[in-house]
């Protein structure tokens, strides 16, 4: 039912947000209202279109389904940094304990999206049910990843710190926008908890 109360009022803000229909030509054209409206809350909205909106049949899935998709990519991503960092590249003896924090809190991030994913794909929970957790948990994964340039500054080797920009970039940027969507379903799901307490306090729902 949240899910369908979510589409609506993505569907809402879509056609109050535009005073103009977007000319056959434009780009945005072929992006479904779900992907535009979520990638809309993100702040890195290019990479959103880029991944998010490459979902397959992307313009068929719901908010809730494309937040999924948003964390299966970070997934994904993230694994390949993991590779990265543990395939012994620009490790020495000044940088190997760097380096290795690095790889300790990568693989902390790769396991809580797992466990995420595993949780949401066994049905045992939906992104609706368990907003308060997947904040944490993405939260979590941010600072995994902010750590791990720390410690790489730390090392004092410049040529390292550009190699963790470069490597971490995507998927520092992919984790930004899954918390922003979880976050965004969060307000719609407070909103939609708020007005159904209302309207009972009236007696308007039986």
């Amino acid at each position: 039912v949240l899910v369908c109360i979510v589409v609506g009022a993505v569907v809402g803000t879509a056609a109050n947000g535009n005073g103009k229909k977007p000319s056959k030509e434009s780009d945005e054209e072929s992006i479904s209202v779900s992907v535009k409206a979520v990638c809309d809350v993100t702040l890195h909205k290019e990479k959103c279109f880029e991944t998010v909106g490459s979902a397959p049949n992307a313009s068929r899935l719901n908010p809730e389904e494309l937040f999924k998709y948003a964390v299966k990519i970070t997934i994904i991503e993230l694994s390949k940094v993991l590779d990265g960092f543990s395939s012994g590249e620009h490790m020495d003896n000044a940088t190997s304990g760097a380096m290795g924090a690095c790889v300790e809190l990568i693989e902390l991030a790769v396991d809580q999206l797992n466990d995420t994913m595993t949780s949401m794909e066994n049905k045992k929970t939906t992104p609706f049910e368990s907003i308060d957790d997947l904040r944490t948990w993405l939260s979590s994964v941010e600072t995994y990843q902010e750590t791990c340039m720390e410690a790489l500054n730390e090392a004092n080797k410049p040529s390292l710190v550009k190699y963790g920009e470069t490597h971490m970039k995507n998927s520092t940027e992919m984790t930004s926008n899954a918390l922003a969507i979880i976050t965004w379903l969060g307000k719609i799901a407070d909103s939609v908890k708020l007005r159904r307490r209302r309207l009972m306090a009236t007696g308007d729902v039986s």
